[in-house]
């Protein structure tokens, strides 16, 4: 044999021994070193988060190593039995899954948690409340939800009602969210009344499906609230639910409780890569920009024009850069101070200065395109296909609801445009308030399709309509009057049509 053809043979069985267990020590010593980081990620050590991807990304490329590896030692010592190398493979494809399952296990929450929040607690929107802590009924339970401690199993002789939703529930901006306003309120003159929270910011329709599916159908309901905020749970045409959306083959990777073949096979995994990567909807909907929060309440303190020239320079420089600090400048002025009064200090629920909200001002009121400046100028086509897309999720929770012999109660938010004072506020700014209009024009029409299809059907519009001084400003959710006329009618509208 030449020397070249010595050069070109192929790997020994040695080689590929060496491999082998080489790429099998590379697994047990990162298994070893995701325990120690373990402490340290519990203890909220921020520069943890990306060594679990690390560990991840280790722990799969030794095992697909370790899988070659077995391989091509069948190979080369002709092993006849074609059943022993199927085992003998499919043993390490199993071997290296449960591995990395264990130790994303280590960096995630257990069920139910995973899958009703798809981010950390500590990195929602609405994990500090803006209620002195002496004033919180409730702060975040063990499943990431604000809310008292719940059990999975109904207790003896309770009632237990389910309230799904988003922010609006969730109620980081009160000293309590709606569900527990209802249940304080029902046990007045009902015993043992348990009022779920089941909501979760910057979250939509598809999520509370899949919230109702992977979650709420275990809880052994009275009854389902489904709450349907009218100012983001509008969904377009080809979002509308249909049977493949249950498929874990729609997606390789979804923000849990949404399916995906990931978070079938491993959904701890799935769960810490949505998280890590910044892949949820909360995540992909905002930046991540270093002490953003304290740079913004800061400039809210200073005095009118400096705030605004401040404000304008750091909107700038992370969110518009295609505009100058002077024509930023101008369209926050155009509120005059008084625009900037809400951000005065109040005992609970005052308004605070976001980015996103700010951003959102800003992009429309640039927009040179034709608005609506009332309802009347909003056509069908802006209104009826996100009806029909949205209502075919309403749907598809009504039946895991009739599966479980649990009434579905449809809770219809309005946007702030029923507050005069809230559409006052916006007056200089009639671009971005036109958002309003579509949103309520979509509100009616899911009420009316709804109803002619013998939903049960609370709409808050009712109560909320003449009132002022319900919706904060900034975020446009209900603050502490709000609340309380919202879950006054809604207690009252609940123990009639849930008879």
């Amino acid at each position: 044999m030449s020397s070249n053809q010595a050069k070109e043979s192929p790997p020994t069985s040695s080689f590929w021994h060496k491999v082998y267990w080489l790429s099998l020590w590379t697994v047990i010593v990162l298994l070893v070193m995701s325990l120690l980081k373990l402490t340290q990620y519990q203890l909220g050590v921020p520069e943890t988060g990306w060594w679990c991807i690390a560990s991840l990304i280790g722990l799969a490329t030794s095992g697909i190593v370790c899988i070659l590896a077995t391989v091509n030692i069948i190979k080369l010592h002709q092993v006849k039995s074609l059943l022993f190398a199927h085992v003998m493979v499919c043993s390490l494809v199993f071997t290296t899954i449960v591995a990395l399952r264990l130790t994303a296990g280590l960096f995630v929450a257990s069920w139910p948690q995973r899958d009703l929040r798809p981010i950390l607690l500590s990195e929602a929107s609405l994990v500090d409340t803006d209620a002195p802590a002496s004033l919180i009924t409730y702060s975040y339970n063990s499943w990431g939800m604000r809310d008292a401690e719940r059990s999975i199993a109904r207790a003896p002789n309770a009632k237990r009602i389910l309230f799904i939703g988003d922010s609006f529930l969730e109620g980081g901006f009160c000293r309590a969210g709606l569900p527990t306003l209802c249940e304080e309120l029902l046990n007045v003159s009902h015993d043992n009344v348990e009022c779920i929270n089941l909501g979760v910011s910057g979250t939509g329709p598809m999520h509370y499906y899949f919230r109702m599916k992977n979650v709420g159908q275990y809880l052994s309901p009275d009854a389902v609230c489904l709450v349907v905020y009218s100012g983001n749970d509008f969904l377009s045409p080809d979002q509308a639910y249909s049977k493949k959306r249950d498929s874990v083959f729609c997606k390789l990777l979804d923000e849990a409780p949404k399916p995906s073949l990931i978070n079938a096979i491993a959904p701890e995994i799935n769960w810490l890569l949505i998280d890590r990567l910044n892949l949820s909807e909360h995540g992909l909907g905002s930046k991540k920009i270093e002490n953003e929060t304290e740079i913004l309440d800061k400039i809210s303190r200073m005095p009118y024009g400096e705030a605004v020239h401040d404000l304008a320079t750091h909107m700038q420089k992370y969110y518009i850069d295609s505009k100058s600090i002077d024509e930023i400048e101008e369209v926050l002025r155009r509120g005059g101070e008084e625009f900037w009064d809400i951000f005065k200090s109040r005992k609970e629920d005052a308004d605070r200065l976001m980015a996103w909200w700010v951003n959102g001002i800003l992009r429309w009121e640039f927009l040179d395109l034709p608005y609506a400046k009332s309802r009347e100028d909003t056509t069908r086509d802006q209104i009826d296909p996100f009806v029909v897309a949205t209502k075919t999720w309403i749907e598809a929770i009504r039946n895991l609801c009739d599966e479980v012999g649990a009434p579905l109660v449809v809770v219809l938010a309005p946007v702030g445009a029923v507050d005069s004072e809230f559409v006052d506020y916006y007056q200089q700014y009639p671009r971005y308030f036109s958002y309003n209009y579509y949103c309520d024009a979509r509100h009616d029409g899911l009420k009316k399709s709804l109803e002619e299809d013998h939903y049960t059907v609370i709409d808050l519009k009712t109560p909320l309509k003449g009132q002022k001084n319900t919706y904060r400003k900034s975020d446009a959710h209900w603050n502490k009057h709000g609340h309380e006329v919202v879950s006054t009618y809604l207690v009252e509208q609940m123990e009639t049509k849930l008879r």
